[in-house]
C-alpha cells in the first residue's frame, strides 16, 4: 500500500489558523500545527507560582525585565533546516526592550531571556526535545526551565559562554534554582506551594 505523506503546513497557513481560531492557541514547528489543550490544576498552580516568584525577584533586585504569561507567543528557529517555529511557553521573562514582530496578530516576541515549560501528561518527550532545539537557536535566550507537574523536579538548562548548554536538576523542596546570569533565584518550595502532586516526595527527600 502506498504511504500517504503527512501534510506540512506553511507559516502563512499557521497564522491564518491563529486568526481564524482566536479562542484556541496553536504552536507551529517542523511543519506541524498543534493545538494547545487546557491544563490540570497542578500545572496551572505551578505556572502561577513561578510567575509570582519571578516577579518578586525582578522587583526586589530592580531588574528591567518583564514576566509574561502563556498567552505570549515566541519565535524559535531551526538553523540547520532554516525553519522558524512559534510557541506559547508557560512563562516568559524578557529583559531589556522587547522586540516584537509587526506583521502578526497577536505580535510575536523575538528576544525572550528565560523560558519556562511546565511538563504534564500531554507533553511527549519528542515534543519537549524538539522545542529545546528551536529554543537553543534564540540568541537572546540564556536559560530554560523544565518543571514537572507530577513530582518535584526542575531541570535547568543554562547557556554557557561557549554556546553549549549546562544542565542541572533539582528535586527537593529545600533547594533553589539559581540563575547567576541574571542574579535570580527560584525556590522549589514556592514553585510547588499548594500543589497536589501525583508522586509526592518521600519525607527524607524534602
Amino acid at each position: 500500500m502506498e504511504q500517504v505523506a503527512e501534510k506540512r503546513y506553511t507559516e502563512e497557513e499557521y497564522f491564518a489558523l491563529e486568526l481564524a481560531e482566536r479562542d484556541i492557541k496553536h504552536e507551529f514547528f517542523g511543519g506541524e500545527i498543534i493545538a494547545i489543550p487546557g491544563a490540570e490544576m497542578a500545572h496551572n498552580s505551578i505556572c502561577a507560582n513561578i510567575i509570582g516568584e519571578l516577579r518578586n525577584e525582578v522587583i526586589k533586585k530592580n531588574k528591567k525585565c518583564r514576566v509574561l504569561t502563556s498567552d505570549q507567543r515566541v519565535k524559535g528557529y531551526d538553523k540547520e533546516q532554516g525553519e522558524s517555529a512559534y510557541f506559547y511557553p508557560d512563562v516568559v521573562l524578557v529583559c531589556g526592550t522587547p522586540e516584537l514582530t509587526a506583521e502578526t496578530t497577536p505580535k510575536t516576541l523575538l528576544n525572550p531571556t528565560i523560558l519556562v515549560e511546565v511538563l504534564s501528561k500531554s507533553n511527549t518527550s519528542r515534543e519537549v526535545m524538539t522545542k529545546l532545539k528551536f529554543y537553543a537557536a534564540i540568541d537572546s535566550l540564556t536559560d530554560v526551565l523544565l518543571v514537572d507537574s507530577e513530582s518535584i523536579l526542575v531541570t535547568h538548562f543554562a547557556r554557557a559562554k561557549e554556546g553549549d548548554w549546562l544542565t542541572r536538576a533539582y528535586a527537593k523542596r529545600s533547594e533553589s534554582v539559581r540563575i547567576p546570569t541574571h542574579d535570580l533565584e527560584l525556590r522549589l518550595g514556592e514553585i510547588y506551594r499548594d500543589v497536589e502532586l501525583s508522586f509526592p516526595p518521600l519525607k527524607n527527600s524534602q
